[in-house]
């Protein structure tokens, strides 16, 4: 086996390989930040439905391909000097972007606690967790920019190991990197943002504290205090964009002894609920629309519930259709059915 590997190394093809991939690696690069960037205005998942690609997961096979280029250029390449032109360029307009990244990632965390929850998705059409994986590709690419400038000491690591474990090695390493970074940036920002408001306000209640952190809680709070515990409540389907509150376990935490049941059409509220949720919906919708139920219901009463300023109103013996009534599709608040 090392022999073949040795005689494969030495061939020209091989070698002729090497440097095609070199070349189109920035070009993969561009590539994944413009896919992340398409989908941060339209929405998470957008490419694979229209060209199945999953940008995430490009984006991975991109950085596993760098590393893996990167090692076996500094093994089997006599060139001192790996770097060409169009490598600088681009690494020179992502030191440019990196900080842009940085910029806008905590800019937009930072409205989004100060707000409300999808704040820069319902004010702009932007998804600010793209612009973490932005600024996780960017690091990635400093990364590899230091890695040409440090050859020999990235030579003598892998050449002090055997040839046949340096592809498993790398493997492993780049997925660790890839995820443990996207990690620590999620968390740095985090720290820091939550930070910032911990010294702002350092005398908050237990419940303002569960509401800057659990952006629901007032809400489940007011269905807590509007229901009976021996009632069974009615949620939406689990999917977009009532991914939270539509999640039973989520709900019953929050709930319990209440009974949480849920239906898999958006547009039934599923038989056995004496209580069903008025619900705007937490997360981004692919088609647009919100709002739940969007069946046509005879409640007995319907609570409105503001959520700012936590002030709730009540309608009695109400029909309701989605429909003809789009201001129930802004709406948050807790539906008391009438029985059948």
């Amino acid at each position: 086996m090392n022999k073949y590997f040795i005689r494969l190394t030495k061939s020209q093809q091989f070698i002729q390989l090497l440097s095609a991939v070199h070349v189109i690696i920035p070009y993969l690069f561009v590539l994944s930040f413009v896919f992340i960037l398409l989908e941060t205005y339209t929405y998470p998942g957008y490419l694979r439905k229209v060209l199945f690609i999953n940008a995430a997961t490009f984006s991975g096979l991109v950085v596993l391909l760098n590393f893996v280029n990167v090692i076996f250029s500094y093994l089997f390449t006599k060139k001192k000097n790996l770097v060409s032109y169009q490598d600088k360029l681009f690494f020179g307009m992502n030191r440019l972007l990196l900080p842009v990244f940085f910029f806008f990632s905590l800019l937009f965390e930072y409205l989004e606690k100060n707000n409300f929850p999808n704040y820069i998705f319902s004010n702009y059409h932007i998804h600010p967790f793209n612009f973490r994986l932005l600024m996780l590709l960017s690091i990635i690419v400093v990364a590899q920019e230091n890695m040409y400038k440090c050859r020999k000491i990235v030579l003598s690591v892998v050449k002090a190991r055997m040839k046949l474990e340096i592809l498993l090695s790398i493997i492993v390493t780049s997925i660790f990197i890839w995820f443990s970074v996207s990690r620590l940036i999620t968390l740095f920002i985090g720290v820091v943002l939550h930070g910032v408001y911990i010294s702002q306000h350092p005398l908050l209640t237990y419940e303002q504290k569960m509401e800057k952190s659990i952006s629901l809680f007032s809400y489940y709070s007011f269905v807590k205090d509007h229901t009976p515990t021996d009632s069974t409540i009615a949620v939406p389907p689990q999917m977009n964009p009532w991914l939270t509150e539509g999640n039973i376990g989520y709900t019953r935490y929050f709930l319990y002894p209440r009974h949480i049941i849920s239906g898999v059409d958006p547009d039934i509220i599923p038989e056995g609920a004496d209580y069903a949720f008025l619900a705007h919906g937490e997360w981004a919708s692919p088609d647009g629309l919100y709002g739940w139920p969007r069946a046509t219901v005879s409640a007995e009463v319907v609570w409105y519930f503001d959520r700012n300023t936590k002030v709730s109103t009540d309608s009695s013996d109400v029909i309701l259709d989605w429909t003809s009534h789009p201001e129930t599709r802004g709406s948050w608040g807790l539906i008391k059915l009438k029985e059948k």
